[in-house]
């Protein structure tokens, strides 16, 4: 099972610049990945299951 950490979440100021495809894709609990991002991609929806 993932644990959920600080990182794998989106600041509000993240989200409001995604564009509309992606924060669509996000909200419904797809994941965005960023090629600057060290780390892996963020996913939206952890309410989900």
């Amino acid at each position: 099972m993932r644990i959920k950490q600080d990182w794998m979440e989106l600041t509000q100021e993240e989200i409001d610049n995604l564009p509309e495809d992606d924060w669509l894709h996000y909200q419904n609990g797809g994941c965005v990945c960023f090629a600057h991002d060290k780390s892996e991609c963020v996913c939206g929806a952890w309410w989900r299951e």
